[in-house]
C-alpha cells in the first residue's frame, strides 16, 4: 500500500508540474493573443478610429 501511494503521489506532482509548464509557454485568455501581429494590428485601426 505504501508504495503505491508512493507512485500516484509522484505520479501527481509530475502532472501538475507538466501543467504549470504548460500555462508558462502558452498564456491562456487574451494575453495568448497580445503578441499576436494581427491582435496588434486590430488595436492599430481601433486607436485610429478613435483618434479622427
Amino acid at each position: 500500500m505504501g508504495g503505491a501511494a508512493a507512485v500516484a503521489a509522484a505520479r501527481r506532482r509530475r502532472m501538475v508540474r507538466r501543467r504549470r509548464e504548460q500555462r508558462l509557454e502558452r498564456p491562456a485568455g487574451l494575453a495568448a493573443f497580445e503578441g499576436a501581429p494581427c491582435f496588434e494590428e486590430l488595436i492599430e485601426e481601433h486607436a485610429a478610429r478613435t483618434d479622427g
